[in-house]
């Protein structure tokens, strides 16, 4: 990212520009290429990798891959996958302001612990296609158990989002 910045710096020295115009145009610029790079990263994961997985876990003589990476699983995973791009690049781009640096990272924290915990509740619903038709006491218990994990599991995630905003460790 560092050699793209003095590329765009470059170019627009180039084209004549100077001062706090260039600074103003260099950011943008910037900040464009890191929300290109963030939809690319998840056309990639949506487009390549999905498929991939998907044919992997059909050629599989076991069915409980093919359940617990569904579709669904998947997709919750790759919405992860632009916001830590984002995350890697924050730095990059707004060096000069640090503000504005601290509450884009919060703010992409708190997208990644979100989107991290409905990836994970996604991924124990799926949990209840491994059962059979007919629901026996330790399918009940399991389903319950289940249930009782994803409120937890929220209530982590809520501790950790509130942490994140105030600054301090959960």
């Amino acid at each position: 990212m560092n050699k793209i910045a003095v590329w765009v710096e470059q170019g627009l020295t180039w084209l004549g520009m100077s001062g706090s115009i260039m600074s103003i145009v260099s950011h943008i610029i910037m900040v464009l290429v890191a929300i290109i790079a963030a939809w690319l990263s998840y056309s990639i994961c949506r487009r390549i990798i999905i498929p991939i997985v998907r044919r992997l876990t059909m050629k599989t003589e076991v069915s409980w891959d093919e359940i617990l990476l569904n579709e669904d699983v998947l997709k919750s995973a790759c919405q992860i996958v632009p916001a830590v791009v984002i995350w890697d690049v924050l730095p990059m781009v707004f060096d000069e302001f640090p503000f504005v640096q601290m509450l884009l990272e919060r703010a992409t924290a708190i997208y990644i612990t979100v989107m991290a915990t409905r990836t994970a509740i996604v991924f124990i619903n799926s949990f209840k296609d491994l059962e059979g038709e007919r629901r026996t006491s330790t399918q009940q218990y399991f389903h319950s158990f289940c249930g009782v994990l994803k409120i937890v599991m929220m209530f982590i995630a809520a501790i950790i989002v509130i942490a994140i905003v105030i600054n301090k460790n959960p």
